[in-house]
């Protein structure tokens, strides 16, 4: 007999069972039955079908006559594993024959079914997606009105951030504002590809400002402007100022190490 038995029937995939008509749910019900039945059947008959069973019987006969040497039994008194398991395995196969064919027979019947009732189901996922769809969309709106809030609230780290390198601008209160890193750029990858929203851009955000960044080197640079010498700047910030023209490093070795 075919080895194919041996395998999971293929049934056919359908929507779930929330979205048949109610005129299905029999059909469903069999179906679901009759998958179950042969696959409780095969579960409990695992050894019997294995490619390795004849084997792996064998070893247990084996096994058994050792222990019967170390135990002063006649080995040939005990029953044997394998002799009982090609006593069995007939039944086995043909009752999983059996079984797979009930599967195929019940999906056959509830595929039929299906087509028939093809009207009512693309209503039922119709209305999913309505409902899905005005849940999407109002998710989304609620978090793009959030990241515009997040945005005009970084515009007051990047005020502090100014004032604290001496360039003396005015605060920005705005109540909406697309997010921004330190360099006042949208959040990109090295490759100029967009970030992504949520946490992989607050992430980002924060890491441009140093934020995380417990052991990042402070440089000490000079306001081209004001002329004022500033200690306690982190690197990614002396580095963007300098780049910008606004500051300049302190020590030539900076200069040289980071670029003028």
């Amino acid at each position: 007999m075919s080895e194919q038995i041996f395998h999971s029937p293929d049934i056919t995939g359908l929507p779930p069972k929330a979205l048949l008509p109610k005129s299905l749910h029999k059909l469903y019900g069999a179906r679901e039955a009759a998958y179950e039945r042969w696959a409780d059947f095969e579960a409990d008959h695992a050894e019997l079908t294995a490619p390795n069973w004849e084997s792996a019987y064998a070893a247990k006969d084996e096994a058994a006559g050792r222990q019967a040497i170390a135990d002063a039994v006649d080995p040939l008194s005990l029953p044997s594993a394998l002799a009982q398991a090609r006593n069995e395995r007939p039944r086995v196969v043909g009752a999983l024959s059996a079984l797979v064919a009930e599967v195929i027979k019940a999906d056959n019947a509830l595929k039929q079914a299906v087509r028939r009732e093809l009207g009512p189901i693309g209503e039922a996922i119709e209305q999913r997606i309505t409902a899905a769809e005005a849940e999407y969309v109002a998710a989304q709106d609620a978090a793009n009105a959030a990241r515009s809030r997040y945005g005009a609230a970084l515009l007051g780290r990047h005020w502090y951030v100014n004032h604290k390198l001496g360039v003396r601008t005015d605060y920005p209160d705005h109540a909406e504002a697309v997010p921004t890193t330190a360099t006042e750029g949208e959040p990109a990858d090295l490759y100029g590809r967009p970030i992504g929203h949520g946490r992989p851009e607050v992430d980002h955000i924060n890491e441009s400002f140093g934020r995380d960044r417990g052991t990042e080197p402070l440089v000490p640079i000079r306001h081209k402007v004001t002329g004022d010498e500033m200690d306690n700047v982190k690197e990614s910030h002396a580095v963007d100022l300098v780049r910008k023209g606004m500051a300049e490093y302190v020590n030539p070795e900076d200069a040289e190490r980071y670029g003028a």
